[in-house]
């Protein structure tokens, strides 16, 4: 099978190679599953936590994606929870043997949740891995809950956009920051809208000062971060290689942002805080969590949380709660360009779409359109060929035997070749036929295909007779070039109005405004508008005539129809009314009858010597008097001053 691999890296600071690989597929194991992915969402992992997971024994490759959608190809003798052909969803772990960005990946029973029909694969993908992480840092290390303030850093990145839409959903105030000008027009969008949508950049240091004026000076309960900065100084950030592309928060304003009991969930793996900090977090009576989403599949443990987690994500997306923006689709053979700048994708998720390869494609039907009968044996391409290349893409397909594989291309070229020989109508009449014979229990159809051609055999040639008989009546006598040019003149002039007479024959129950109707959706075919005036009919929806006994019906001059064919007015109310407007019939029954204060309002406004001195309707107010300076001497302050200021 195709995936992309990564080499590791020897240096932090070297950028990771990714290539584009064949690999057999492993062995499963007893509780593991074989999935055909269907799409996976592109992320990056860090290259120090790469190193700590494979300190032991480091492989030649490492895997590539891990936030997978597909479809169950192959199960484990004791898998029980999903079966082949089932719609799943999941996270691999960063020590799977298989990638994610590839055509197959194995997954535990464990690691993977049944996708709902109306999630698409590509949405599953992109928001599966984001959400596990939302999840562990706002449910099992914070404890959100309604009422709470939570800052989210980045929070219109892919996992920051999870985050802030997981802890509205649970009735959270949230803020958020941004780096760039796409991600303030996101947030800036976002609905219900945040509280704070705040710039972080290297110059500015507002984050504390607005984050405290939005909370009183009381401080968020949560702070979630995306990474953050241990140093200010420029040689220690260049000796230590933190320098990243966009700007993150210093450790001393996350801990300056936390109120009473705040929690901070860091993603920074070597977080390392000094003895000034420690003092300021144990004021605060504060915490420190370390949000490392991938362990819940590195370890053998919590598996029933971890279902759990999966299926309130997959009920989440199915009811719209959560949404993901795609920013875009890739290849798989597009895929390793757009891993290498996949830092500067700040806004939206890119998705890797696994389909049939076009070059195959175009290979198979290429040989399927240079073969002939079944005679052409020499002409045609080597079968075991064939069967080796289909090999590497369909795993399974050296099973077949060479004669039904050859069988099966010969019945698909003949198939290809008699769509191709006929025109555009015969052959998707032969289409249409085609798969209606493939199909089982559509005999009825067939039947109602077969009335209906008939009917509309008989109706051409009515109309044709018809339109014969129209014209030798219309110029008797005529003979030679001008009884020609008279005779195709009058076709056209009475063409519609003869086809018209045909329908009302066919059916005379039936108004002048219900045949010109079913025409003009016809377009002019009359073959056509029989079958649309027949439909109508059974369906209901046909245009009714109404009786009119008292008057005389008089012939029309231009169609020859009896006219008086009235349309049924309170039918056609009563469709309109059902299907586009609501009435209410008792709202002339109901009276509206004011109800009488039997006190007199309150007078809000208060005076004193003929000037407004309240508003409010107090009964008191105080009169601040001028005291002399001597007096103000002699008041004590008994406050007493504040020995320790945390803010």
């Amino acid at each position: 099978m195709r995936c992309i691999r990564r080499k590791p890296v020897v240096d932090d600071r070297s950028d990771p190679t990714f290539i584009l690989a064949d690999t057999e597929i492993p062995a499963l194991d007893e509780n593991d599953i074989l999935i055909e992915v269907k799409a996976c969402g592109l992320s990056l992992v860090n290259e120090k936590i790469l190193k700590e997971v494979f300190h032991k024994s480091s492989p030649e490759t490492l895997s590539v994606g891990h936030d997978v959608s597909g479809i169950v190809n192959k199960v484990g003798p004791k898998v029980t929870s999903v079966k082949e052909g089932d719609d799943v969803a999941g996270v691999l772990p960063l020590d799977s043997v298989t990638s994610g960005c590839g055509q197959y990946c194995i997954l535990r029973e464990f690691d993977v949740v049944r996708k709902p029909s109306r999630v698409s694969h590509e949405v599953a993908a992109a928001v599966v891995g984001d959400a596990v992480r939302a999840y562990t840092a706002l449910h099992y290390h914070t404890h959100v809950c309604a009422g709470d303030t939570v800052l989210i850093i980045d929070g219109a990145t892919p996992q920051g956009s999870i985050a802030v839409q997981l802890a509205q959903a649970w009735g959270a105030k949230v803020s958020a920051t941004y780096c760039t000008q796409a991600e303030k027009q996101y947030l800036e969008n976002v609905h219900p809208p945040l509280a704070q949508v705040l710039e972080l950049n290297q110059r500015s240091t507002i984050l504390v000062s607005s984050i405290m004026e939005e909370t009183g000076g009381i401080g968020v309960d949560c702070v979630v971060d995306n990474g953050v900065r241990l140093f200010t100084s420029e040689e220690d950030v260049a000796l230590l290689g933190e320098k990243s592309k966009y700007p993150k928060p210093h450790k001393h304003d996350i801990i300056s942002c936390l109120g009473f009991s705040g929690k901070w969930v860091t993603s920074h793996p070597d977080l390392q805080l000094d003895p000034p900090d420690c003092q300021q977090l144990f004021l605060r009576n504060a915490s420190v969590s370390f949000l490392f989403p991938q362990a819940w599949t590195l370890m053998y443990a919590q598996h029933g949380r971890y279902q759990h987690v999966l299926l309130d994500i997959m009920e989440k997306l199915e009811k719209g709660i959560l949404k993901c923006k795609i920013a875009q689709t890739v290849s798989l053979d597009d895929a390793i360009t757009v891993l290498k700048n996949l830092e500067d994708v700040r806004v939206g998720k890119v998705v890797l779409k696994i389909c049939v390869d076009e070059i195959v494609l175009s290979y198979v039907l290429g040989i399927l359109e240079s073969l002939g009968t079944q005679g052409d044996m020499e002409d045609t391409e080597d079968v075991e060929q064939f069967a080796e290349m289909m090999e590497a893409y369909l795993p399974g397909f050296a099973v077949i035997s060479i004669p039904e594989v050859c069988e099966w291309m010969f019945s698909i070229a003949d198939k290809l070749s008699s769509l191709s020989d006929g025109d555009s109508g015969n052959g998707q009449h032969t289409l249409t036929a085609y798969k209606t014979e493939e199909s089982h229990g559509m005999h009825s159809v067939k039947n109602n295909t077969h009335t209906e051609r008939k009917n509309s055999y008989t109706l051409t040639r009515t109309c044709q007779m018809e339109r014969e008989h129209s014209a030798s009546e219309e110029v008797p006598g005529a003979c030679g070039d001008s009884d020609s040019r008279i005779r195709s003149d009058s076709r056209d002039t009475v063409g519609d109005c003869e086809a018209l007479s045909v329908l009302h024959e066919l059916c005379p129950g039936v108004c002048e405004a219900e045949l010109q109707h079913c025409w003009q959706v016809a377009g002019g075919d009359a073959e056509e508008a029989a079958r649309v005036l027949l439909y109508r009919q059974e369906t209901g929806t046909a245009i009714t005539v109404k009786p009119a006994s008292s008057r005389p019906r008089k012939k029309s001059a231009s169609s020859g129809l009896t006219s008086g064919c009235l349309v049924n007015d309170g039918s056609v109310k009563d469709t309109i009314l059902a299907k586009y407007s609501f009435v209410d019939t008792k709202e002339d029954e109901k009276s509206y009858i004011p109800s009488l204060s039997l006190k007199e309002e309150k007078k809000l406004v208060r005076y004193r010597d003929g000037q407004v001195v309240s508003t409010k309707g107090e009964r008191f107010s105080e009169i601040k008097r001028q005291e002399s300076e001597e007096m103000k001497k002699t008041y004590v302050n008994l406050k007493p001053a504040r020995k320790y200021r945390f803010h």
